[in-house]
């Protein structure tokens, strides 16, 4: 599990602002952050890092605006780190985001960059789902630095060909949330219909189950409240209400696709274990959601639960029409197939289509 949260940051410094966190801002973001990230050269074996004193930065010698790694977040992993990250445009600006270093010879590590690559493309691209993470670029090196660097990093790090993907912040994630104590039903069952919605389209487009749903790979962006996000799904409009929480989806390393494929072994990934067409929507009730005691997601989770031993795909158009009509019956309003009234403002011009 690897999240990615909001730090504090000097008053000059720029992200994509909470309130303006609408998918065209985020796509906007993404493509002033990516811009820089290809002007880096992608998989030049010189994209590694560079050791200034307490500075820790990535790019080649000639570039003038290196990616600067500020500050280390999350705990000490033998399967990567994670830093807050930032560069100064030249206009002054400075964006911020997250850098992931892992081995890039590690399969998994390789499968989520891909993941994450195609999921932002699919945003760029058509705005297809707005519970889809941004990527905002992948670098590759070969060249590591030497042994006594190490521990500037992650003295656990003992791989030399290095792998970065440069991702957007997050607030926080459902973990948090549930720690915090501060939500309500309306909260919580706001939140199952955005990640159901992020399973749903992620299977559509991905062909492959996430296997890892836990509470901590759903993460929020805090976003001004107001209006409905707008959804189709098989040719039906689905409304959920924007309360100021933009769910996604994240982590996608364990992933395994529908259909058998062959991958290179790895001892510690599992790639063609079959799963139920459920798994992914019980295992976020089991392993997140019915810890909040809303006795609705019970209700989900008993609905949901005689998909267990079935695992033929032709039953998943099936399982998605019962997923909609489950949350349209148990969200208290939250999952709705039409607008509450005529002044209803829909946030996405366009509907995000299943």
């Amino acid at each position: 599990m690897t999240i990615f949260f909001k730090v504090k940051t000097d008053s000059s410094s720029s992200s994509s602002k909470s309130s303006n966190k609408t998918l065209e801002k985020r796509i906007s973001y993404f493509k002033s952050v990516n811009q820089h990230i290809q002007s880096l050269h992608k998989h030049d074996p010189y994209n590694c890092f560079k050791f200034n004193n307490d500075i820790i930065a990535i790019g080649n010698d000639n570039d003038k605006n290196h990616i600067i790694l500020d500050k280390k977040i999350g705990t000490k992993s033998a399967y990567g780190s994670v830093f807050i990250s930032h560069f100064r445009q030249p206009n002054g600006k400075i964006l911020t985001f997250t850098t992931k270093v892992v081995d890039s010879s590690k399969n998994y590590n390789n499968i989520e960059a891909n993941v994450l690559e195609f999921l932002t493309e699919l945003n760029v691209k058509y705005k297809i789902c707005p519970n889809f993470p941004i990527c905002y670029g992948v670098l590759r090196c070969n060249n590591f630095f030497q042994e006594q660097d190490k521990i500037k990093l992650n003295d656990k790090l003992n791989y030399k060909k290095l792998l970065f993907t440069f991702n957007e912040l997050a607030d926080n994630d459902l973990f948090h949330l549930f720690d915090t104590k501060q939500y309500t039903s309306k909260i919580v069952l706001n939140a199952l219909s955005q990640i159901y919605m992020s399973i749903m389209f992620f299977h559509k487009h991905i062909q492959a189950y996430h296997t890892d749903c836990h509470a901590g790979n759903f993460l929020y962006h805090k976003i001004k409240p107001g209006g409905y996000f707008h959804y189709k799904i098989n040719g039906n409009d689905y409304y959920i209400e924007n309360i100021g929480f933009l769910w996604v989806i994240w982590d996608f390393g364990l992933i395994v696709p529908f259909k058998k494929i062959k991958y290179p072994i790895e001892e510690d990934f599992i790639y063609n274990k079959k799963y139920p067409i459920n798994y992914d929507y019980l295992y976020i009730l089991k392993k997140g959601l019915n810890h909040f005691n809303v006795i609705n997601t019970r209700y989900i989770y008993n609905s949901l639960i005689k998909y267990t031993h079935v695992y033929d795909l032709t039953k998943m158009p099936q399982l998605v029409e019962e997923v909609l009509a489950l949350l349209v019956k148990y969200s208290d309003g939250c999952f709705l197939t039409s607008l509450p009234s005529r002044n209803s403002k829909i946030i996405n011009r366009v509907a995000y289509q299943y």
